[in-house]
């Protein structure tokens, strides 16, 4: 089928993962269901006794970017991640291993076949960030010597572990780390090893350096210059064989450096002509380099770039190199499968049909984001996701939460595409086609169209027929089932980004997009009068919730609450904002989610994927962000520590 590299879509939070076969083989993710519930240590376990409210996550079921992966066994990962997080996952469930600061990340791995880990926690995302060792013994974690130096690998092969800095090569010897080389030019990258006495270690400025078993010397006859940057190295001990992934210094605009490979086979190096444009960072040391066999074939795998994702695909035989769509950072290659970590809980399986057709297969986590998010009254969130898994293009989907995860909506592409979101019960919700302007109503399993109004933007629903629109030009208006009644005709270039209704009262954030005005406004209509706040250029997001007509909370820098009179300052910033009663108010920042109780707020779920949209019922509360991240409020058994 030709050289093109394809990704399968989706990620199970929407139950759209595609296999390439019906059957599981060994070691392959599993794609039944994490139970709901936080991530707990190894031992931690529910008790089905007692229930009490409380936010679960549904996925993904590692919540947090993936930056290093390292294979037990094929049903057994560690894997590495912001937050000071490594967790355990055996195929189905992951469950936390380590917890250290958050504000470090774990971006290096290395398991011994007896069952050791050592793991690299990196302080920062800065480029002078140093890493603090940590070692399990098969029982316990434990520190290992101080965090004053920056690891930038650990490898080997057996129980012989290596360790590089940016300055010095060292070998595990009786529990020390003892200095093995120092390199006089460039910074190590990366090592790899296939038996004791054959290894690789590369780095910048064109550093390439061989293990005999007794010294490291220079690697002779290397095809790249002096000022190419050798982002890693595969040694395969079956093969024979070593692949060297380097990118020459390169101006384009889609990418500086020019990936390539070149193979060492028998004593001949030897460089590919297939190159890429891409974009090299190197601001956090992991392990991006790995290999899949398929169709009987070897594929060599690099993910050059952390801030992105991405990953590349050499076919070093054809001389041809694809690209492997989705936010790949990192690869761990088993007995039995390859798999791939990356941003925002994304980990998967590297599956294919034969040839050179290569897929991804997202078990967990993926490129999804969550558009517009809604809670009908009766509990059901409806939202609306864009999937960018594919190369280059963005499907949009309508989802509704039904069996413990999101599941898609049949509709026209217009409303799949479409603008706004109301939910009024899971057979009930409104959306706005973009492309006709047009109002679309599901109800009874299928979609009918409504009025076409003027550049409609957003939509509240109180109840079926109950229909507040607000418009791209500060217009609004309601709809009754039959008729658009407008209530503010298109005036100012301010875009109604949420409105809202509560009781006879209607709230709107409006955002001015024209040079004159771009700041944020919060209006209110009540009693046939508008009144409206401008609230200026906000650094956090500004959402709405109301509880009553004198119970209204928005988010922004700072939170505040509406008491019928006037604004109040709650004296914390807030991305996103969802009331259930005066004493329960939950506010979003970043991952985290903080319960309000009039009077102070106390952390309800701590997480390290963005939350981009909360929303709820009186029972029931989600939310949302990229990746599939799925957060439930409900009752649940209480757990047992």
């Amino acid at each position: 089928m030709g050289a093109a590299v394809r990704i399968s879509s989706s990620a199970a939070v929407v139950a759209l993962a595609i296999a390439c076969d019906s059957s599981v083989r060994v070691g392959e993710l599993r794609p039944e269901p994490a139970p709901p519930g936080p991530l707990v240590p190894d031992g931690e376990d529910e008790d089905a006794g007692a229930r009490k409210t409380s936010w679960r996550l549904h996925e993904p079921s590692v919540p947090c970017t993936i930056y290093a992966m390292a294979e037990v066994r094929t049903d057994l990962l560690y894997l590495g991640c912001n937050g000071g997080r490594i967790y355990r996952f055996d195929g189905v469930r992951a469950k936390l291993a380590l917890q250290v600061e958050d504000t470090s990340l774990f971006s290096l791995l290395w398991v011994t076949p007896d069952g050791q880990v050592w793991a690299g926690a990196q302080s920062s995302y800065e480029a002078g960030a140093t890493t603090q060792l940590h070692h399990f013994d098969g029982t316990r974690w434990s520190k290992h010597g101080d965090a004053s130096k920056r690891f930038t690998s650990i490898a080997g092969v057996g129980s012989d572990v290596w360790f590089a800095t940016e300055r010095e090569i060292l070998h595990l010897e009786g529990g020390a780390l003892v200095p093995s080389f120092t390199v006089t030019k460039g910074a190590l990258r990366a090592c790899s090893f296939s038996a004791p006495d054959k290894g690789h270690c590369v780095g910048t400025a064109g550093l390439a350096v061989a293990w005999d078993g007794a010294t490291w010397t220079d690697l002779a006859g290397v095809p790249w210059s002096a000022a190419a940057e050798v982002f890693g190295v595969e040694d395969d001990g079956f093969s024979k064989r070593t692949t060297f992934f380097y990118g020459e210094p390169l101006e384009h605009p889609n990418g500086d450096h020019s990936c390539r490979a070149a193979q060492l086979s028998a004593g001949t190096l030897s460089a590919g002509q297939a190159q890429r444009p891409c974009f090299p960072d190197f601001r956090i040391a992991r392990k991006r380099t790995g290999k899949v066999v398929v169709g009987g074939r070897t594929f060599m795998l690099l993910a050059p770039n952390a801030s992105y994702g991405g990953a590349l695909v050499f076919d070093l035989g054809a001389d041809t190199l694809e690209q492997l769509c989705g936010p790949v950072l990192a690869f761990s290659t088993g007995l039995a499968n390859t798999r791939a970590g990356g941003l925002y809980g994304l980990l998967a399986t590297l599956v294919g049909s034969g040839g050179n057709q290569i897929a991804l297969d997202a078990a967990s986590g993926s490129s999804l984001d969550s558009v517009d998010l809604s809670v009908a009254p009766d509990g059901t969130a409806w939202a609306r996701v864009e999937d960018r898994t594919a190369c280059g293009s963005i499907s949009d989907r309508l989802v509704r939460f039904e069996d413990g995860a999101f599941r898609p909506v049949a509709a026209p592409q217009g409303a799949l595409s479409g603008r706004g979101l109301a939910a009024v019960a899971a057979d009930r919700a409104y959306t706005i086609d973009l492309g006709t302007d047009r109002l679309f109503a599901y109800a009874a399993g299928g979609w009918r169209e409504g009025p076409e109004l003027e550049e409609p933007w957003s939509l509240f629903a109180a109840k079926a027929d109950d229909v507040w629109i607000g418009g791209a030009r500060s217009s609004f208006g309601h709809y009754d089932g039959e008729t658009f009644t407008s209530v503010e005709p298109p005036g100012r270039r301010r875009q109604v980004e949420q409105i809202l209704a509560v009781g006879d009262d209607v709230w709107m954030l409006q955002q001015g997009v024209v040079a004159d005005d771009t700041d944020e406004h919060v209006v209110r209509y009540a009693n046939g009068e508008i009144t409206e706040w401008n609230i200026g250029l906000q650094r956090s997001r500004v959402r709405l919730a109301a509880l009553d007509a004198s119970r209204v909370y928005r988010s922004g820098s700072p939170a505040q609450v509406w008491d019928g009179t006037r604004w109040k300052s709650l004296g914390f910033d807030a991305s996103g904002v969802w009331g259930r009663s005066p004493e329960e108010v939950y506010f979003t920042d970043r991952g985290d989610i903080w319960r309000w109780d009039g009077r102070r707020r106390e952390l309800a779920y701590h997480g390290f994927i963005p939350i981009t949209a909360i929303a709820g019922a009186k029972d029931r509360g989600f939310a949302v962000g990229p990746g599939g991240l799925t957060i439930e409020l409900a009752e649940w058994p209480a757990e047992q520590h």
